[in-house]
């Protein structure tokens, strides 16, 4: 079953205690992630068998195409050699044919390895999505997001803007932007716009003054400069309060 609003909220509308109900919506999001590292594992198989066959088709021509080369050099040399024209003309004609069967072989050569490198490129992009979605749904519970619709939106709002950013990092299990930040880091900073605070839970919500409200709001703003000097943990703690970065 996949981990998403329909089943969350299916969940929700059952019978059972809310604590019932949380233990059960959290087994979903676990059952999600270890689906995601089973099919992690697959592909990873899968690429591991596809660099074999690269590899082994980059030697399984190779032999065969020195042998050309070295046939061709010497059919040049006895064209330049040759004298009368009947036997030059011989010889261009046996050269012509092995220039051709060259050319084939390298062109089977380049048709083979093309398919398991686009096979190759395919498999990385499923397993880089996936890894995405795992990290995604991470960092939405470090930020507090438990209502359904709110992880809804934020999931849909920061792919859109941010999904193609992200590729496997010198850890294969991160992915990180060009400048090697992490799903974590960027939604942390995401979370604190006035786009992505719409999905973060009010801290702030209650009674109270209403005179401390600007002291409050001052409180809980940050340049961006000083955002990026925080942790990841920070980051988060200061989203997690309600803090928004100042434009």
């Amino acid at each position: 079953m996949a981990f998403d609003q329909t089943t969350v909220m299916a969940v929700l509308e059952g019978d059972g205690t809310n604590e019932e109900k949380f233990q059960k919506i959290n087994a979903e999001h676990e059952s999600e992630k270890k689906g995601l590292e089973v099919n992690k594992n697959k592909i990873l198989g899968e690429l591991k068998a596809l660099q074999k066959t690269h590899e082994e088709l980059s030697q399984k021509y190779a032999p065969e195409i020195e042998g050309y080369k070295t046939q061709i050099q010497e059919l040049e040399e006895k064209v330049k050699k040759s004298s009368p024209d009947d036997a030059k003309a011989a010889f261009e004609a046996q050269l012509k044919r092995k220039e051709a069967e060259y050319e084939a072989l390298l062109a089977k050569s380049k048709s083979e390895n093309d398919k398991t490198l686009e096979a190759f490129a395919t498999l990385t992009k499923r397993r880089c999505k996936d890894l995405i979605a795992v990290h995604v749904e991470d960092s939405m519970t470090k930020l507090g997001i438990t209502d359904p619709e709110k992880r809804t939106g934020m999931r849909k709002a920061f792919l859109y803007d941010h999904e193609s950013e992200f590729a496997p990092g010198d850890d294969d299990d991160i992915p990180v932007n060009k400048e090697y930040k992490t799903i974590n880091e960027v939604m942390a900073v995401y979370a604190a716009t006035p786009e992505g605070m719409q999905y973060i839970p009010n801290k702030n919500s209650g009674g109270g003054a209403t005179g401390s409200t600007s002291t409050a709001t001052a409180k809980n703003t940050m340049t961006r400069s000083n955002f990026d000097k925080l942790s990841v943990d920070e980051r988060h703690e200061f989203v997690n309060k309600g803090g928004q970065i100042q434009s």
